[in-house]
């Protein structure tokens, strides 16, 4: 009995004093992160449906980034790029199997501006002159371009109805992610 509860002191002793494990915040914000052969499923679809729209589905994405200083001010960046499950939602009796592929090419061309986003940030963070102001105006471009292209993507596929056009776009953005790998988010 005794040995029982000096183990059991120990155990306590040894998880009150560990430091807490650093979480990413995502994981308690109703976010997945973009993750390399991870894929979206419909159970990611947590929000609840407007019962005004007219819309089978509907999706959010987000391309978001911190930064601080090191030991020479340089800036380090963090970027990421995220499906908000509880910001996008289903119809379950109306959803079709091509739609989850066209939203996968959606937030996989939110994953290749993420990593231009890095890109860019490592190009020109080293610059005496680099500026908080000026990191906000290069994430601010970058997240035009994102959006002009996924309007493109949208237009060009009709949402994904288009299959072979939605199968060429599936090409176009394996091979970009596989250009920018070395910039990846996560």
């Amino acid at each position: 009995m005794k040995m029982q509860v000096l183990m059991l002191a120990i155990f306590l002793l040894f998880f009150t004093f560990l430091p807490p494990v650093q979480m990413r915040a995502q994981e308690y914000s109703g976010c997945k992160p973009w993750t390399e052969g991870k894929t979206l499923g419909w159970e990611d679809f947590k929000g609840t449906p407007d019962p005004d729209s007219r819309m089978l589905s509907t999706f959010a994405v987000e391309v978001t980034y911190t930064y601080k200083p090191d030991s020479n001010g340089t800036f380090i960046f963090d970027v990421h790029c995220d499906f908000k499950c509880d910001e996008s939602w289903k119809r379950w009796e109306r959803v079709r199997p091509y739609m989850l592929e066209h939203i996968q090419g959606n937030f996989d061309i939110a994953e290749i501006y993420a990593r231009k986003l890095k890109q860019e940030f490592e190009t020109y963070a080293a610059l005496p002159n680099f500026t908080k102001g000026k990191a906000r105006w290069i994430y601010n471009r970058i997240e035009e371009e994102r959006l002009a292209e996924n309007n493109l993507y949208d237009m060009e596929t009709n949402l994904g109805y288009y299959f072979k056009d939605q199968e060429l776009w599936n090409q176009k953005i394996a091979g970009l992610l596989g250009r920018l790998k070395r910039y990846a988010s996560n």
